[in-house]
């Protein structure tokens, strides 16, 4: 029997071979770009949403044709698609206002149009109904509809999800696959399978992704479905514990209330990771390195970089047949030779990308070794260390202001080289993606930490100011510290022009379209007092969360209502109008390098954290600057006087960046330069000659970026 893995997100098509996996036609239907297969998989049409939400089908079925022939072509290993079916649940039946019979018409004509349509599809039929008679049927429709149900390669059972295990669904089960029909069980799992796996050829998960967050705890217990799961490696997943409320009514959920209640108060958090082995059992060791205090601690990006790092690792030594608690210094220097330079492997990586899998390796294997006593296989000891030399140096560069404004304008803003819009530039988003990078370079702010801004945050226009002062919530800073941040006047104007162009529309548009509406998980804001919100929480209840305590996934389910209708909060959406996620901005980086690099400047990019880097270095460079205009007349006592009230360059552009230490900043940033009071720096920000400070003192420098086509000039 197969087994279909119900996912949520399209990306797991990339990153799941050898799994069967069952993707709905709603999370498809709205991308622009497609995820390439590496796995077998079937389509889902999303019908019993579509209905729920509409009492019809608004997609018409030559739309639907177009899609799914876009996802044979695009996406590829397409195994099957189910029709644009009718459920025959009570809530639908009541929403639709049609009887049984009409769905089960409606059902067949569908199918027999999609075929006429598109022949070289493989549409499965599906059988509609309630009660066995009703199942016989619709199978007699398919009959006279000139449909073989016997010579079909699989014939599809629906309407029994939610009552799988039930001794009536055994029953219709078992009658049609006593007829010689090989049957799928939409949304059958395993306490359906317990039941009649032998009389199924397939069944899928197509309601499991809001519990993957434990699905392995359910399903070690059964070896049937533990067979299905055969990745041959280890695979990562977090956990969701939000998802869990909308989904009480199933039967696994019910099952096992006790055990998912119980992970919030064991101190599972949302997106903390844990991993499953190739039998589809968890580690418990493993596992336990992402609930240690240590590891609570770190942000949720750390916690995702840290565990692909140690899935990778623990893959690798599955290929060489070891544990990891029986890894040795020779697989390690083995592992990193395979990541660096093994000709056998088609994704070599560069020495940075190696050193911050080893940065994970070694916080778990530090750990591993004080709780369990295993040997450390990646310590750096006398002379092992398996850290790329020179990795820090090679992986820092810096932009300045001239070459920020070409990267920008050529790849986000579709301006051509001569300084003129490009007549080949298809972008729709330019606004909003402009005012994003000017933000990021004015305020040197993380990429997660800007992209958690909301609107209420955003300071008013004053122009007798050339900066604005503003706040970064505790909940969405690196490590929980909030600190204050200024922003230039030129780029918050972008902002703010932004909120009312592009973003005002994409609000309209969403609202027209009822899309907040369908929101299942908004929570609305309804007022706010002495920095706490008030919050209407979608189960009706009334909650006052602090605002500097909320982080930035909790931002994004932040709503008001206008006049119009619900609105988010967050300043920074996408296209449909949705908030948009700090990740979606690494494609919108990772796109501009890619128009300038076909635009023959090879070599020219940037990322997220690079212009933090370019921030920090133009501080340094105001600081140099107004220190030598108006603090040149004092002398040698006079001078380490002022840097003992006010501090030393370290520690100013340290409260910019928001750093804890002026270490980090001493480490990772900059060279150290005499400086002054972040005050006086904004106050000569706008007179200081700095790009003609970098221009002549970093000219030579080979990792600061300038602008290659004044260059060439």
């Amino acid at each position: 029997m197969k087994f279909y893995l119900g996912v949520h997100q399209p990306i797991w098509l990339t990153r799941v071979p050898d799994i069967p996996l069952l993707v709905s036609h709603r999370r498809l239907g709205h991308r622009r770009t497609l995820p390439r297969a590496i796995t077998e998989w079937a389509l889902d049409s999303g019908g019993f949403t579509e209905l729920q939400l509409h009492g019809r089908w608004l997609i018409t079925e030559k739309d639907y044709v177009r899609a799914v022939r876009r996802y044979a072509d695009e996406i590829g290993n397409l195994a099957w698609a189910a029709p644009q079916d009718w459920m025959c649940e009570q809530r639908i039946l009541k929403r639709t206002g049609l009887t049984v019979r009409e769905h089960q018409r409606r059902t067949v004509r569908n199918l027999v149009r999609l075929r006429e349509l598109a022949p070289e599809l493989l549409w499965v039929p599906t059988l509609q109904g309630w009660t066995l008679s009703d199942y016989e049927r619709c199978a007699d429709f398919y009959e006279r509809a000139g449909i073989d149900l016997a010579a079909e390669p699989l014939v599809g059972i629906g309407t029994v999800c939610r009552r799988q295990s039930s001794a009536d669904v055994e029953r219709i089960m078992r009658a049609f696959a006593t007829r010689g029909l090989n049957l799928h069980g939409f949304g059958v799992k395993i306490t359906g399978l317990d039941r009649y796996a032998e009389a199924l050829s397939s069944s899928d998960s197509a309601v499991l992704y809001p519990v993957r967050s434990c699905w392995w705890m359910l399903i070690f217990s059964l070896p049937l479905v533990r067979t299905a799961y055969e990745a041959g490696g280890w695979v990562v997943f977090r956990y969701e514990l939000e998802c869990l409320g909308g989904t009480v009514d199933d039967p696994l959920l019910v099952a096992h209330a006790g055990l998912l209640a119980g992970l919030a108060e064991r101190g599972r958090r949302r997106g903390q990771p844990f991993l499953i082995g190739p039998d589809g059992r968890p580690d418990g060791r493993v596992n336990a390195f992402f609930a240690s205090p240590r590891m609570l601690g770190r942000s949720p990006l750390t916690w995702k970089k840290y565990a692909q790092s140690l899935g990778m690792w623990l893959n690798f030594l599955l290929v060489l047949g070891r544990r990891w608690d029986e890894a040795t210094e020779d697989d390690a220097e083995y592992f990193k030779e395979w990541r660096l330079s093994e000709r056998s492997n088609p994704r070599l990586v560069e020495a940075s990308t190696f050193a911050a899998n080893l940065a994970g390796l070694r916080a778990f294997y530090r750990w591993a070794a004080r709780r369990y006593g295993v040997v450390d296989p990646v310590v750096a000891v006398d002379d092992f260390d398996l850290k790329p030399r020179g990795v820090r140096g090679q992986d820092v560069k810096w932009l300045d202001p001239a070459g920020y404004r070409r990267w920008r304008d050529l790849g986000v803003r579709g301006l051509g080289l001569d300084g003129r819009p490009d007549g080949l530039w298809r972008g729709r988003n330019e606004q909003r993606d402009g005012a994003f990078v000017d933000g990021l370079y004015s305020t040197g702010l993380r990429l997660t930490e800007w992209a958690s801004v909301l609107v209420t945050e955003l300071p008013d226009d004053d122009p007798a100011r050339g900066y604005r002062t503003c706040r970064l919530a505790d909940a969405c800073a690196k490590g929980g510290y909030g600190h204050k941040y200024w922003i230039q006047r030129e780029a918050l104007l972008g902002v703010l022009d932004y909120v009312e162009g592009a973003r005002a529309r994409a609000v309209r548009d969403a609202q027209r379209a009822g899309r907040y509406g369908q929101l299942t998980t908004v929570r609305l804001v309804v007022g706010s007092e002495r920095g706490r919100l008030i919050i209407q929480e979608p189960d009706g209840r009334r909650t006052g969360p602090a605002l500097n305590a909320v982080g930035p996934w909790g931002r994004r389910r932040l709503f008001r209502r206008t006049e119009q209708g619900l609105e988010p909060l967050a300043v920074w959406l996408n296209e449909d109008g949705m908030p948009r996620t700090p990740h979606g901005w690494q494609h919108t980086f990772a796109q501009a390098n890619d128009r300038i690099a076909r635009a023959g400047l090879a070599g020219f990019s940037a990322t997220p954290h690079m212009l933090r880097h370019s921030c920090a270095l133009r501080w340094y460079s105001v600081g140099r600057l107004a220190y030598e205009h108006r603090f040149a007349h004092l002398s040698v006592e006079e001078t380490k006087d002022f840097r003992a009230q006010f501090g030393d360059t370290w520690d100013l552009v340290a409260t910019i960046l928001g750093h804890r230490s002026p270490e980090t900043t001493k480490q990772h940033y900059l060279e150290p330069f005499r400086a002054l009071d972040v005050e006086l720096l904004l106050q000569h920000a706008q007179q200081a000659a700095v790009e003609r400070f970098l221009a002549s003192y970093l000219a030579e420098h080979p990792r600061v970026l300038t602008d290659p086509v004044r260059e060439a000039t």
